[in-house]
C-alpha cells in the first residue's frame, strides 16, 4: 500500500521511462518553459542564475586555506623572520605565522602582547588596503609593526631589536 497518491504517479511516471518533469508532464503547477524550434530554451526565455555569496562559515574556510597555503610556503623573508621568532626565541613570548584575525591573514602575531609583525615586498608600498587592515587590526589594540623584506635580510638585528622593544625587552647588544 503506497502512503502517498502523488508519489504513486511519480513513481510510475519513473517506471514508465519518463521522468516527473519531463514535457508529458506539463501542468500540475509547473511553470511550462517555451521552447524553440531546436528543443532549447528560447535565448529571451534564459534565466541567469547568480551563484549565492559565500556564507561566513565558507569565507572562514577559505581564509583558513589560504593560511595553511601561506605557512607551507613562505617568502625567504618570512623564513628568516621565522627562525628569529619560533620556539620562544625572543624573550619567550609565543608567535604565530600566517594567522586569521578576522578577514585578514597577517604574518607573524603575538597574542600575549597583541603584537602584528608584517613583511613588506614593493608592492605594499603606500597601499590602501594594508591601512585599511592596520585600522581594523588597531581598532582592535594590535599594534603592527612593519618591516620591509630587505631589513630582514640587511639588518636582522635592528629587526630584532625594534621587535623586542617593541614586546618590553631590555636589549643586550
Amino acid at each position: 500500500m503506497i502512503a502517498n497518491p502523488a508519489a504513486e504517479g511519480r513513481d510510475s511516471a519513473i517506471m514508465a521511462g519518463r521522468t516527473p518533469h519531463s514535457h508529458h508532464d506539463q501542468g500540475a503547477g509547473r511553470p511550462h518553459l517555451p521552447l524553440d524550434g531546436g528543443g532549447r530554451v528560447g535565448e529571451a526565455d534564459r534565466v541567469r542564475v547568480t551563484p549565492p555569496k559565500p556564507g561566513i562559515e565558507a569565507v572562514e574556510n577559505l581564509l583558513k586555506d589560504r593560511a595553511r597555503q601561506m605557512r607551507r610556503e613562505p617568502t625567504e623573508a618570512e623564513r628568516r623572520m621565522w627562525r628569529l621568532l619560533r620556539d620562544r626565541r625572543l624573550g619567550g613570548f609565543k608567535f604565530r605565522r600566517q594567522e586569521q584575525l578576522g578577514r585578514y591573514i597577517v604574518d607573524f602575531v603575538c597574542f600575549e602582547r597583541k603584537l602584528v609583525i608584517e613583511l613588506d615586498g614593493s608592492q605594499h608600498a603606500e597601499s590602501a588596503y594594508d591601512a585599511e587592515r592596520d585600522a581594523w587590526l588597531r581598532s582592535r589594540d594590535f599594534v603592527v609593526l612593519r618591516f620591509w623584506n630587505n631589513e630582514v635580510f640587511e639588518n636582522p638585528v635592528g629587526v630584532l631589536h625594534a621587535v623586542a622593544t617593541r614586546l618590553g625587552l631590555e636589549w643586550l647588544a
